[in-house]
């Protein structure tokens, strides 16, 4: 669970950049993005999104990682 605890007038960053919140009832929030944007979102969403962040750091994608059942390739020896 993430320890970011939101508060009015503070900024924050997530996925889409950086935002401030403007308010907070219960777990309902609004946001401005840097662009004045302003959108409805929640208190747990922004959560889940920090949370999935911050394993993205801590364990990077191994996409182009070899798989473990690949086997090696050996060059060939010439005589």
């Amino acid at each position: 669970m993430n320890s970011v605890e939101f508060e009015v007038g503070e900024s924050y960053k997530n996925r889409k950049g950086s935002y401030e919140v403007l308010e907070i009832v219960g777990d309902d929030m609004r946001i401005r993005w840097g662009a004045g944007e302003e959108v409805a979102t929640t208190v747990t969403m922004q959560h889940l999104i920090l949370d999935n962040m911050q394993f993205e750091l801590d364990y990077p994608s191994r996409e182009n990682a070899p798989s473990p059942h690949t086997k090696k390739r050996v060059a060939s020896r010439r005589r």
